[in-house]
């Protein structure tokens, strides 16, 4: 790793990142590493809702009235992503990838609106293809 990564880094930052910086006072001397600093950046500015949060979000998910179809779709497969934690265990991985896949397919069914909905619930996909 380059040793001057850190000083870029501090030097590009913007806006709350860098007031974050300015109030992080071991991160703003020479002594911290690119790593040190870019797992802090990682830490304050993740994602940290409670994967039950993600959970509802995807549950809830409906179609706007100018959505297509398709975009409901894509903001489903986004959320359910959320919810897929990872394991491992590569059959444990593959159970939790398929019980997510089907959380995804009822999450797009029930947050279609009208006629689509129904014709979709008439044909009973089974995967989102």
């Amino acid at each position: 790793m380059n040793e001057g990564q850190d000083l870029i880094v501090k030097a590009k930052l913007q806006g709350l990142a860098l007031q974050c910086l300015s109030v992080w006072g071991e991160l703003v001397r020479g002594g911290c590493s690119y790593e040190d600093l870019k797992q802090a950046l990682v830490d304050r500015f993740s994602d940290k809702l409670p994967d039950q949060c993600y959970y509802m979000r995807l549950q809830d998910a409906a179609q706007g009235r100018d959505e297509s179809a398709e975009e409901i779709a894509d903001w489903c497969w986004k959320l359910c992503q959320l919810t897929v934690r990872k394991v491992q265990d590569q059959e444990a991985q593959r159970i939790i990838i398929e019980k997510a896949e089907g959380r995804l397919l009822a999450a797009y069914i029930y947050g279609l609106r009208g006629i689509v909905r129904q014709q979709v619930q008439f044909q009973m996909p089974s995967t989102m293809q």
